[in-house]
């Protein structure tokens, strides 16, 4: 079964710096435009399943990159919870935290604001992978999520606790895992 991951188009918090975490923001006009990039190369596969996070950025991604499917919502897909610093770009919390924000920042201690830490993300996003191990008779399946979400699952596939910041995925960059036999492999990252 192969798998392509999809991170949603530019939002509004993309456009402004602005972290979203868990906020249920829009997107952009780009974003629609970046979602129509994703139609074509997404073109001639057919999907057995669709999912998506159930935040509107993830899910207007898909329902403009696959017309006329509505795909399945799974909150366990959804971006890191960031607490408190929703809404605000690094230097407001910078403001705002001080050192709290420079001790946990680089580490993606979201934790610290009253949001997620990345072990506490990673356990979510691998509830839906080892979901995932369980489908039968699958050839395709397309999975619209967020960056944070996207690392994790690269990281399950990879089975390894890779360094966060080693995976960037772009607005709409389509990275595909197979699922065979049971392991895991990456046919491609980002395109």
């Amino acid at each position: 079964m192969k798998v392509y991951l999809i991170r949603h188009g530019q939002s509004e918090t993309n456009l402004s710096g602005k972290r979203a975490g868990q906020s249920d923001v829009k997107l952009t006009e780009q974003g629609y435009k970046d979602a129509l990039e994703a139609r074509r190369k997404l073109l001639g596969i057919k999907f057995d399943r669709v999912f998506s996070s159930d935040l509107s950025r993830a899910l207007e991604t898909a329902r403009t990159a696959l017309p006329g499917v509505e795909p399945e919502k799974v909150s366990d897909i959804r971006e890191i919870d960031v607490g408190k610093i929703a809404g605000h770009t690094e230097a407001e919390c910078v403001e705002m935290f001080g050192d709290l924000w420079t001790e946990n920042y680089p580490k993606h201690n979201y934790a610290a604001f009253g949001g997620e830490n990345i072990p506490m993300l990673k356990e979510r996003v691998y509830r839906f992978m080892r979901f995932l191990e369980t489908i039968e008779n699958c050839e395709n399946v397309a999975v619209f999520a967020h960056g944070g979400s996207i690392r994790s699952m690269l990281c399950y596939a990879f089975q390894a606790d890779i360094e966060w910041n080693r995976f960037h995925t772009g607005n709409c960059g389509v990275s595909v895992l197979e699922y065979k036999d049971g392991y895991w492999s990456v046919w491609s990252f980002n395109n």
